[in-house]
């Protein structure tokens, strides 16, 4: 099962902030020695979650500071640094790098290592073993500290870390398979052989790009152009395959967008913030033009209309909204 933790210094004693955040840091990802390069009182809050075969970090830190990577920990995992914001300079392996912000970089766990953030960062950290990452890259050790070239599986990568909340891998083997998609991720970030590669497609990139295009779906339910077509233009990607991914589901395009739709038109009717909408702006809302249509498709879901799911809520409630 994953460990999770959410943290954050800003209710720390000033002087206490970055030892506190450092071994927290430490216990989740890597052992490090971290000293502020700026006089203004540090900020930091991250998500540290632990795996199965995989720690992660997603963190803002307001302040530049200076790591030293301490061998202490006997871990021997690959690390990637994703620069969302700021800047940093990298020294390993007789290795010099500087990563612009949007830029990432792979570093070693199993080596000693000085890394600079001269200002305020947003930085996503990915630790995996390093043999997980050499079933699928020749040469892992050939790009540490050297900046990864630019892929489309940087955004993927964010975007499906992103997505994952404690909810969706709550399980073993929903833990697993996220760590497993992650590594795909980035084996072909970094070089994936050939049969890497086909690995990788056709189990994390399958299912990083099914996060993301579910999440758009999301973002748009209620957009009259909610299309595959809309979907192909922003993802870079076929019709046919975003009808795939959907098929391995065991649903279709269509069906997957009507059950969001009617699912969040519910949550709308439940909820009393909405309770001044109307049910032909709740439908509206949810991408319905059409309100006989709305109503039929809810009937047919739920078993009632949407004035009766309004009405059962209010008396479930016990409030008069």
């Amino acid at each position: 099962m994953q460990q999770l933790l959410r943290f954050s210094t800003d209710a720390l004693p000033e002087r206490d902030r970055l030892a506190i955040f450092c071994e927290e840091f430490g216990r989740h990802i890597l052992t490090v020695q971290m000293d502020p390069v700026e006089r203004d009182a540090l900020s930091a809050t991250a998500t540290l979650r632990n795996l199965p075969g995989l720690s992660l970090a997603s963190m803002n830190v307001s302040v530049g500071f200076r790591v030293a990577r301490i061998i202490s920990d006997g871990k021997d995992d690959l690390v990637l640094n994703v620069l969302i914001a700021g800047n940093g300079q990298y020294r390993q392996i007789n290795r010099e790098t500087f990563i612009a912000s949007q830029g990432s970089i792979l570093l070693s766990a199993a080596n000693e290592g000085i890394y600079l953030f001269p200002h305020a960062t947003k930085q996503l950290v990915i630790s995996v073993p390093r043999k997980s990452i050499a079933l699928l890259v020749k040469d892992p050790e050939s790009a540490v500290c050297r900046p990864l070239p630019p892929t489309q599986v940087w955004p993927l990568i964010a975007a499906y870390v992103q997505s994952a909340d404690p909810l969706s891998i709550d399980s073993p083997n929903a833990a697993r398979a996220f760590a497993t998609h992650l590594q795909d991720l980035i084996a072909l970030a970094i070089g994936a052989t050939r049969d890497g590669v086909e690995i990788a497609r056709g189990r994390g990139l399958r299912a990083a790009r099914l996060r993301a295009i579910m999440r758009d779906i999301g973002e748009h339910l209620d957009s009259s152009d909610l299309s595959i077509n809309a979907l192909t233009l922003r993802h870079g990607v076929s019709a046919r395959y975003i009808q795939k991914l959907f098929e391995t589901e065991g649903t279709t395009f269509t069906e997957y967008v009507m059950e969001r739709r009617l699912v969040e038109a519910r949550r709308m009717l439940s909820d009393p913030r909405f309770a001044d909408c109307t049910i032909s702006e709740v439908a509206g809302n949810v991408g319905f033009g059409d309100l006989s249509y709305f109503t039929r498709s809810f009937r047919r879901r739920f078993g009632m209309t949407p004035s009766d799911a309004r009405e059962l809520a209010r008396r479930e409630d016990g409030t008069a909204f």
